[in-house]
């Protein structure tokens, strides 16, 4: 591996029956799908929100404060990751004015990391709202907490390129936000950013919200899920306080950095998010019809309730349990399993 850095950011928005169509996928993305060399940033033009080519100074997105779920622990970890892509850079004040290369859409911009090599896995980091790659190092609610899971960036980077990401407006990325905006615009951005890669298909892992945005893809984009580790998933158990909190908080950190904004905007959007149930984003009925293969490490907390996990593992017709998978005790075997689990199903051509 090389010990480059990288970061990069992203974004889309979809709607039905095309994937392509649906997520916003078009262009240089497209062209990946139809196994064309992905264009570079500067052919993917102004990312709409008067920001281009080469910048300085701090993004006016860049969110540090609580609107997730409290996820109780983490892992810190080192590790190389390598540096993929080239093009737009910001320099970051945050990391002492250190240029960070950025993949731009027209309305967000995705930070990500990438590890070791493979066959390609995406990640989705726990902390609902605030999903970030930081997430799988540290806590988001105690960062000096031992981990109960592992660090996939590092665990799993001796077999698969691990691709690390911050969703828009949590860590280092940022986009904006509309009312029609839902699982379909991170569906986009997930998306957008393994096209850039040049990853047309791939495995996915997630964590806490994480989770739905695995089942998002396996429904939106299915030709290109080849597995989905679901970690501690969320759902509609008893808690749509919680979820209404989430809301509150992300709105009044949105509300703070975008004046343009307004508070009608981030329930309807809130209200796309979690005004369902389940697991929000996909029906009973896909899951129960969902072909991807599955590996679930169930939840048992109020935000990540045993009962929407057990209803995962009911209805899921391939899908595999990993009962105890939290650490200390079982990190060990929690590696081991999701390792295993995504080498059987990695395609050999």
């Amino acid at each position: 591996m090389r010990g480059a850095g990288h970061a990069a950011r992203v974004r889309g928005r979809a709607k039905r029956p095309r994937a392509d169509e649906a997520l916003g996928v078009s262009g240089a993305e497209a062209g990946v799908r139809a196994g064309q060399r992905p264009h570079g940033f500067d052919e993917l033009g102004d990312d709409g929100l008067g920001r281009s080519g080469c910048r300085h100074g701090r993004s006016p997105y860049r969110l540090d404060t609580s609107f997730g779920p409290n996820d109780s622990d983490g892992t810190e970890a080192a590790g190389m990751f390598s540096s993929v892509l080239s093009g737009h850079c910001r320099r970051d004040d945050s990391t002492g004015g250190t240029a960070m290369p950025i993949f731009t859409r027209p309305d967000a911009e995705i930070y990500y990391e990438v590890y070791g090599s493979g066959h390609p896995l995406l990640l989705f980091a726990p902390g609902g709202l605030r999903s970030q790659l930081e997430y799988w190092r540290s806590s988001p609610s105690n960062p000096s907490a031992s981990p109960a899971w592992m660090n996939p960036m590092v665990d799993l980077a001796s077999r698969f390129t691990v691709i690390g990401m911050d969703q828009r407006n949590a860590g280092k990325s940022r986009g904006a936000v509309t009312e029609t905006h839902g699982w379909h615009t991170y569906a986009g951005d997930h998306l957008a950013l393994m096209d850039h890669l040049g990853h047309r298909r791939f495995h996915v892992m997630g964590g806490c919200i994480g989770g739905t945005y695995c089942l998002t893809l396996c429904e939106l984009a299915p030709e290109r899920i080849t597995a989905a580790v679901l970690q501690n998933p969320i759902g509609l158990h008893e808690n749509r306080d919680t979820w209404e909190e989430a809301v509150s908080g992300f709105a009044k950190t949105m509300l703070a950095q975008d004046p343009s904004l307004t508070e009608d905007v981030i329930q309807k959007f809130g209200h796309n998010m979690f005004g369902g149930d389940f697991v929000f984003s996909v029906s009973r009925d896909f899951v129960r019809r969902c072909p991807t293969p599955l590996l679930l490490q169930p939840g048992t907390d109020k935000p990540h309730p045993a009962a929407t996990s057990a209803e995962i593992a009911s209805l899921a017709p391939n899908l595999e349990v990993q009962k105890d998978w939290r650490g200390p005790t079982h990190l060990a075997e929690s590696i081991r399993r999701v390792t295993d689990f995504l080498t059987r199903h990695t395609p050999t051509s």
